[in-house]
């Protein structure tokens, strides 16, 4: 049973990063690049694509097998709380530093 919990917090866990990277980004997005360059705000759909896409495109190969090592020791709690927690806290640094700057 607990094999079972765990398999599926981790596939709860995916589409909640997802959104959480997706709204970061978009949330980013607006609060910099579309007052300074007068883009088009970036659909949240978008911005999970342009984050996927800048993840395979920057992905390093040497820092993955490390990552990976890692992964191993961690538990699934960990994992999942840092998929969403890392995003949240990217968009606090974009908060603090439209607020002071802007």
């Amino acid at each position: 049973m607990k094999t079972f919990f765990k398999v599926l917090l981790g596939l709860a866990a995916i589409p909640l990063a997802w959104i959480v990277y997706a709204y970061v980004l978009a949330t980013l997005w607006d609060w910099f690049i579309v007052p300074e360059f007068g883009v088009k705000p970036l659909s949240y759909v978008a911005a999970l694509g342009i984050a996927l896409i800048v993840g395979l495109l920057t992905r390093d190969t040497e820092s993955a097998n490390i990552k990976a090592e890692y992964k191993e020791k961690k538990t699934l709690l960990e994992a999942v709380l840092f998929a969403v927690m890392y995003p949240l806290m990217i968009l606090t640094m974009g908060w603090l530093i439209k607020l002071i700057f802007s």
